[in-house]
């Protein structure tokens, strides 16, 4: 049973390596940096028009009393 445990752990170790070695590459040179700025950018883009929806009534274009409250309370 020792063995079979080992023999699992040495692959998992293995595995985990290479995962180690491919997520660091995608988020340092891969596809994931660029995409992570331009993220960050389109939500700053759309921060300020959320923010102003918060304090608006809603016929004026604001959210729901519950939606506030959940965006703000529970997070």
């Amino acid at each position: 049973m020792y063995r079979e445990l080992a023999k699992l752990q040495a692959a998992a170790k293995e595995l985990l390596g290479s995962w180690k070695f491919v997520l660091e590459h995608d988020c340092t040179q891969g596809s994931i940096s660029p995409r992570l700025f331009s993220g960050a950018e389109a939500a700053e883009n759309r921060a300020e028009s959320t923010q102003a929806k918060w304090g608006a009534h809603k016929r004026d274009g604001g959210y729901y009393w519950a939606t506030y409250k959940v965006g703000v309370f529970c997070f």
